[in-house]
């Protein structure tokens, strides 16, 4: 990732105001261990704590919605300031369009997400840069966790909430087997005893057959 995006810049003739090296080696998701994604109760703690409000938005946006970091920038979220919920993502993005949920829906007023108040950004500026930028700005901010691991927090969410697997991968843009292989390895014990408790609690869920009455 950091020789590719330090050929773009070259290629670009591009002067960005931070260290290309800060983003070396940050990407891979198998490096990744479960301890490391915050936890829903840490995230709304961490954007109560954010003072920037254009940056407390994207945080917001992206813990509620799953982004990716320069998805945040060009989301559209013009649904929200008339009662809606779904937000569309823009071809110009890493995946192209596709339409995203909410997970919890309830974050949309509690992040106060029905007014944008993202910064401006330069459009013509590539994805990976754009990204990197937001990644920055949170660094300087002083959140102790990479703000993409918001994404993967959104990712387990949906198993939490039951999102059949096709579906989950629609909303956060990449293909199945992408989304079983990334998301396998976030969870712990306590997400698959929870999954286990949700999916037999359901009404609906099938029903063992009974033996019959034995009168011996």
């Amino acid at each position: 990732m950091y020789h590719a995006l330090s050929s773009l810049v070259k290629l670009a003739s591009l002067t960005l105001d931070f260290d290309l090296c800060d983003y070396r080696g940050h990407y891979d998701m198998q490096s990744r261990t479960p301890k490391e994604l915050p936890t829903d109760e840490e995230i709304a703690s961490w954007w109560a704590k954010i003072c920037h409000p254009e940056w407390k938005y994207i945080f917001g946006l992206m813990a509620t919605y799953g982004l990716r970091n320069h998805e945040a920038l060009k989301a559209d979220v013009s649904a929200l300031s008339v009662g809606g919920v779904v937000i569309r993502i823009p071809q110009d993005t890493k995946t192209g369009v596709r339409e995203v949920y909410p997970y919890y829906p309830e974050w949309v007023d509690a992040f106060n997400l029905r007014i944008d108040l993202r910064p401006t950004y330069n459009p013509k500026l590539a994805n990976r840069v754009l990204g990197a930028k937001v990644g920055k700005a949170f660094a300087h901010i002083g959140l102790p966790f990479q703000v993409g691991l918001l994404r993967h927090a959104y990712g387990v969410r949906m198993i939490y909430f039951g999102v059949e697997v096709g579906i989950a991968a629609d909303y956060m843009g990449h293909g199945i087997e992408v989304h079983v292989k990334d998301y396998r390895q976030w969870l712990r014990g306590e997400h698959r005893l929870l999954a286990h408790e949700q999916s037999i609690n359901r009404p609906d869920r099938p029903q063992a057959p009974q033996p019959p009455i034995s009168f011996l």
